[in-house]
């Protein structure tokens, strides 16, 4: 069904940031993870969420967070104007999960700082949060969350 979806969708015109983005940065955004069946969901947020434990919005955001240490959100280079953003981003993210997630008192002090950061520049990680949606829906079909 999505079989040449970025193919179909990008490089003719730019009207939408998924468009330009493709014709300045070469990338494919959420119609090639979706191409791809969800590679992401599939072999790394959903199994991270599966193995997560606490508090359901904690294991949420941790969640989140992986998916940011990994992927290149399209909205969150649309807000900040560069590709720079997202190596910045990867390493935030990973911090974070290093630090223990939100679970933990140094995990909740850098995700408060992150979000005085993220509100300050006007970031968003709307691109991971749809993610995460598929995540959530795939979690509960499975019986995961």
């Amino acid at each position: 069904m999505t079989k040449g979806l970025v193919k179909r969708d990008l490089g003719q015109k730019q009207e939408t940031a998924g468009e330009k983005q493709f014709l300045q940065y070469g990338k494919g955004g959420v119609r090639a993870e979706a191409e791809a069946g969800y590679p992401l969901v599939r072999d790394i947020s959903l199994p991270f969420l599966a193995q997560s434990h606490g508090e359901l919005n904690t294991r949420l955001l941790d969640t989140l967070m992986k998916i940011v240490s990994e992927i290149e959100d399209s909205n969150l280079i649309k807000r900040a104007g560069n590709l720079e953003v997202i190596t910045w981003a990867h390493e935030q993210a990973k911090t974070y999960l290093n630090l223990g997630g939100y679970g933990t008192s140094a995990g909740r002090q850098f995700m408060q700082q992150l979000n005085q950061t993220f509100k300050k520049k006007n970031y968003s990680l709307g691109g991971s949060a749809d993610l995460l949606v598929i995540t959530i829906f795939m979690a509960l079909q499975r019986g995961i969350i």
